[in-house]
């Protein structure tokens, strides 16, 4: 069974509303919900995880660059890459010096080392002059040892196009970096500048156009879930046109780990949509918080999902309470069922000033506050411990403070149907306490450094021609 056909099962076993007369005694339907609740959110989200992992959060840019460099420097057989974008810049021609440094140097000592990079056409052709210096630091690449292949270098495949299912265009958005078979780091830094380096140029060689980069986050993960990654890896790989090898590293454990992590994808060309299945059990199965932090949002079911659970919380609250007597009881249904709180967190500004993601994000924040959910506008967090202006690329998803999913998912269409993506959702252990680090590095102080709005906001702060755009642009989400 199914946690959300647990979670309809359990509910569907109170009358209707209304029906007072059939409505059982409110001690049997306490009792009803407390066995309900022995069944914690993090056993029923992660049905099969892998339990020896060591978790590291990474959240500044400089930060994750030097883990991502440290990881590599440290890998002594292979280092694998799949990532949406590789900038022609600072950290793009650093980072693939630091990779043909690991093959030259292998090859020097008489062994190999096995350098790999999966990168989307898309993505390349985001770089200046149609990504043509990007492809040129993959050439320079693949002459000096590295594996290059290029996902999708048609970009438009006739037979991929399955309206029906939302998907129009393959892509990989995935951002993972994967050591020896035994590491990992997972999150949503693409390499570039604006992901690694403290600032830069939004017109490249141009510094008068220089700005904060954005506020993202990478995770290392070393352990027994690599293995999971791995074999995600090389689907992706095989399907791009490169040799996936006959035996994988065999299953890596972390002698001090007790995180638990399971690996979720989204797999269009398998017809795989994990990561929105697993998001909205989430969602239906969350007891007391739900906390969204996106830069891109518009997919119509999270939006519905996400109100369904603020109105079923609400509703079964006012009839418990409507019968209630005592003290006790009250206190009872307040320890059992706690109104729910469900926090969305988006850019203040978009990736483009005024573009379309942005539009249609806001208008998706429109519909969340006429459902009664709070949503707040980030300006990027905080920026060693100050305010800061920055684009937030933030994605991550924490539910009950207990389960957190982090990687390339964000809250849109796109990642629930058309993009190949990948997130961890990982629980807490006494011994790690990740989940509660996570809560005061990133979630505590970025939700309190946002701008709450409103209805009233939303409509000081654009135009008529926007708020119609906005409209357009949601009905045509099923390309975006």
């Amino acid at each position: 069974m199914s946690s959300i056909q647990l979670f309809t099962d359990l509910r569907d076993k109170r009358p209707k509303l209304g029906a007072a007369s059939q409505q059982p005694s409110l001690k049997a339907e306490l009792a009803l919900i407390a066995e309900q609740r022995k069944q914690t959110l993090d056993r029923i989200l992660l049905n099969n995880p892998t339990t020896a992992n060591t978790v590291t959060y990474h959240v500044g840019a400089e930060e994750s660059f030097q883990a991502m460099l440290a990881t590599l420097q440290r890998a002594k057989k292979s280092f694998y890459i799949e990532t949406y974008i590789w900038r022609n810049d600072h950290t793009g021609r650093q980072m693939a010096e630091a990779l043909v440094a690991k093959v030259r140097a292998a090859k020097a000592s008489g062994s190999l080392f096995d350098a790999k990079v999966l990168i989307d056409e898309t993505g390349l052709r985001y770089g200046e002059g149609n990504g043509t210096a990007d492809h040129q630091l993959m050439d320079y690449m693949r002459k000096n040892g590295v594996a290059v292949q290029v996902f999708n270098p048609k970009l438009f495949v006739p037979s991929y196009i399955d309206l029906s299912a939302k998907r129009f265009m393959p892509v990989t958005h995935r951002k993972v970096y994967i050591a020896d078979g035994e590491r990992y780091l997972i999150g949503g830094r693409n390499v570039g500048d604006e992901y690694f380096r403290s600032t830069y140029q939004l017109k490249w060689g141009d510094p008068s156009t220089t700005v904060p980069s954005y506020h993202d986050i990478l995770m290392t993960v070393e352990g027994a879930e690599t293995a999971r990654i791995l074999k995600e890896f090389f689907k992706n790989w095989k399907n791009a046109g490169g040799t996936v090898p006959a035996k994988l590293p065999p299953l890596p454990l972390s002698k001090t780990g007790t995180t638990r992590v399971q690996t979720f994808v989204t797999d269009p060309v398998h017809k795989g949509t994990d990561i929105k299945r697993i998001h909205l059990k989430a969602i239906a199965n969350a007891r007391r918080e739900i906390f969204l932090i996106t830069p891109y949002l518009s997919d119509d079911d999270l939006i519905k999902a996400l109100g369904d659970a603020k109105r079923r919380n609400a509703e079964l609250r006012r009839s418990l309470f409507s019968r209630a007597k005592t003290a006790s009881e009250r206190q009872n249904i307040e320890k059992l069922v706690p109104q729910l709180k469900v926090k969305v967190l988006i850019p203040l500004k978009g990736e483009a000033d005024g573009g379309w993601d942005y539009q249609i994000t806001m208008e998706s924040a429109r519909q969340l506050l006429k459902l009664g959910i709070e949503v707040r506008a980030s300006t990027g967090g905080t920026l060693g411990g100050s305010y800061s202006k920055r684009f937030s690329h933030f994605k991550c998803f924490l539910f009950d403070g207990e389960v957190l999913s982090i990687g390339s998912a964000n809250g849109d269409t796109r990642t629930y149907h058309n993009n190949h993506e990948i997130v961890n959702l990982i629980a807490d252990s006494p011994q790690a306490k990740k989940i509660e680090e996570f809560q005061k590095k990133v979630a505590r102080p970025d939700w309190e450094s946002a701008t709450p709005i409103d209805l009233d906001w939303i409509k000081r702060n654009s135009t008529l021609k926007e708020r119609v755009l906005r409209r357009i642009y949601e009905w045509t989400d099923l390309f975006h």
